[in-house]
């Protein structure tokens, strides 16, 4: 599902090239090699090298910094408000932030189902994880509701166990699925299944979430792979990287985001 509604936002408009340059004259400072260039008079007056702020502003973009990028980009516009390099990739920073939203938001959705479920099921472990995925992508997204039910099954079965150790075992081992540490969560859920037949019906599940743990350290390992093919302008082989990427953790949104930009690049 998350892949479909992923392919279908290519068929958004990219503005990057829409804008006509007729009829715009140059500033009489500005270096048309994009070399230092002066910008104001006086007190106020400062250099800037046209080049290397495009270079800054690459970077932040492909790095997930789009506010920064665009500030680069406006330092560059301010001197040289015709140039092309700037202007393609301010209008690529616009597209791609009405992208990332369209992406998190598919997301969220399919998170919203399982979150769903999971309350239905009375599985505070995979609940209060999908509440923190749900809230790291959309934070003002009302999950309220089901934090308050996740809460009651939390202390309902908080309450069976009569160890205080245990119980803080268990509560532990919440935090740590939550967070994503599902080696160490497992173990803990191994432990108190041992003592409490509750726990018996996680041991499985946390077991195989274990598996996610162990992708999500190759996914980063290829999405910095495809970073470093992007520094020197091999997005063909940076895509090949994000695909697999893609094959582990298809939901991901660093992951969905650098391939647009990608695809951008090669159109």
């Amino acid at each position: 599902m998350i892949m479909k509604k992923i392919l279908f936002s290519g068929f958004l408009i990219v503005l990057a090239s829409s804008f006509s340059l007729a009829g715009i004259k140059s500033y009489d400072n500005e270096d048309t090699y994009g070399n230092t260039v002066q910008t104001g008079t006086g007190a106020e007056s400062k250099k800037i090298n046209i080049n290397k702020e495009l270079a800054k502003a690459k970077n932040a973009y492909f790095h997930d910094e789009l506010d920064k990028a665009e500030q680069y980009v406006n330092n560059v516009l301010n001197v040289s408000y015709d140039n092309i390099k700037a202007m393609e990739l301010r209008n690529k920073i616009l597209v791609l932030r009405e992208k990332i939203s369209f992406f998190k938001r598919s997301v969220v959705n399919d998170y919203s189902i399982e979150l769903k479920r999971a309350v239905k099921d009375g599985n505070c472990y995979e609940g209060f994880l999908f509440v923190k995925k749900i809230s790291s992508l959309i934070p003002d997204e009302d999950v309220n509701s089901y934090i308050m039910r996740l809460n009651e099954e939390k202390n309902l079965i908080a309450s069976t166990i009569e160890n205080e150790n245990d119980r803080k075992e268990f509560l532990n081992s919440l935090e740590y699925f939550q967070n994503g540490k599902f080696i160490k969560a497992s173990k803990l859920i191994c432990k108190l299944a041992a003592k409490y037949p509750k726990f018996e019906d996680f041991v499985g599940m946390s077991r195989a979430y274990i598996i996610q743990e162990t992708n999500t350290k190759r996914i980063d390992m290829y999405y910095r792979e495809a970073l470093r093919n992007i520094r020197y302008n091999r997005y063909g082989k940076a895509k090949d990287y994000i695909e697999l990427g893609y094959i582990l953790q298809p939901e991901n949104i660093k992951l969905i985001t650098l391939m647009e930009q990608i695809n951008m690049e090669l159109m």
